[in-house]
């Protein structure tokens, strides 16, 4: 190891480089906001999958509308390919659960007309449940979820809160470790089944929604969209101003970086003049720098990860858990994030500092 060498000059000069190490570090916590955002998407993982395979299609409120929605459920009914469980048409507010940003977030709500029925829409879902306390007016929830709004089985809950309307009390006869963030719910409705659950073994996803709309024509019939188009169309302005911040983030970063390691090289002005006095290439003075800098990039990288995944397991197990929230160790928005930041961190500190230093001269000393 010769005194050219990367390693040599960060041995020597530890303060210096623990210094930059610990300003670069912080291009490291762009990753952890990342998940932070990112986080969100993860609540509703088993919604969006849930919603590949069961779409909602619901009744206009006209009677004309009313009469062509009866005639396609009788069309569908006779379809091989499909299973048709009818429910009411009665509005369903659901729980709201806060996220791992703290924020109140709306709960998707699936609503059966039997305990038969939510077996067999389970069936299809893969859920399993034990379904011998389940009848009417009983919800089934997640651990999860159960944890994030404070319930537990056996809690009754004011239907008020759920429909809008007084109709008596609900409670949780079941919990489940689907580790979803839905209210499922048996309310038995013989007048008012003005929503339908299509179903198939065949299909799921675009090809369901296809099928399901070729079938509806031009009826006034409103199917429901994939669960995860309206969540993207949601989140999408919330990722864009994060990233919006995260590059402004690392700009200012990127200034306050590069200004104190400019006045490090200028003190080894003489050191680099010397190089080029007993004729060391350009080229390999600028490499020299280059190793330097991307050695303590790599250095607060390590420390950086162990740090973040570290602090991640102990928020999940000590705080978030318990809570019925989450925070993911890895994201690929957190990911790009820390990328650019880093990115925007140290190729101009690379290319200011070769540029600078390759033109140093030992005779201005």
């Amino acid at each position: 190891m010769g005194p050219v060498s990367a390693i040599y000059y960060l041995k020597q000069n530890k303060k210096r480089a623990g210094l930059m190490i610990f300003m670069l570090f912080f291009t490291c916590l762009m990753y952890v906001a990342g998940n932070y955002v990112d986080s969100i998407n993860f609540y509703w993982k088993k919604g969006f999958e849930y919603s590949e395979k069961i779409a909602m299609i619901s009744a206009s409120s006209n009677d004309k509308g009313f009469v062509q929605y009866t005639e396609l459920i009788e069309e569908l009914k006779k379809d091989e390919k499909l299973t048709v469980l009818l429910r009411s048409g009665g509005g369903f507010i659901g729980y709201d659960w806060t996220c791992t940003l703290g924020w109140e977030m709306g709960s998707v709500s699936y609503i059966f007309n039997s305990a038969e029925d939510m077996g067999k829409a389970f069936d299809r879902l893969g859920i399993k449940c034990d379904m011998s306390e389940v009848k009417n007016k009983s919800i089934v929830i997640s651990s999860a979820f159960a944890k994030n709004i404070g319930l537990k089985k056996g809690d009754k809950i004011e239907m008020e809160k759920i429909t809008g309307y007084s109709d008596g009390f609900a409670s949780v006869d079941a919990v489940i470790d689907d580790g979803s963030y839905i209210m499922f719910m048996v309310c038995e409705d013989n007048d008012r089944l003005l929503r339908a659950y299509i179903m198939s073994d065949e299909m799921e996803g675009e090809t369901l929604y296809s099928y399901i709309t070729e079938k509806i024509g031009d009826r006034p019939i409103h199917l429901s969209e994939l669960l995860k188009k309206g969540v993207d169309n949601s989140l999408s302005p919330i990722s864009m101003i994060f990233m919006i911040a995260a590059v402004m983030l690392s700009l200012i970063l990127s200034v306050t970086a590069n200004a104190v390691i400019t006045g490090q090289y200028i003190k080894r002005t003489y050191e680099f003049g010397v190089y080029r006095a007993i004729g060391m290439p350009k080229k390999k003075i600028r490499a020299k720098i280059a190793s330097e800098i991307l050695l303590m990039d790599l250095f607060a990288i390590v420390i950086g990860a162990a740090v973040i995944f570290t602090a991640s397991f102990m928020l999940n197990e000590l705080v978030y858990k318990p809570a019925g929230q989450y925070l993911p160790y890895f994201s690929w928005q957190g990911l790009v994030c820390f990328l650019i930041s880093n990115l925007m961190v140290t190729l101009p500190m690379i290319l200011t500092k070769c540029h600078m230093m390759s033109k140093a001269d030992v005779t201005e000393f």
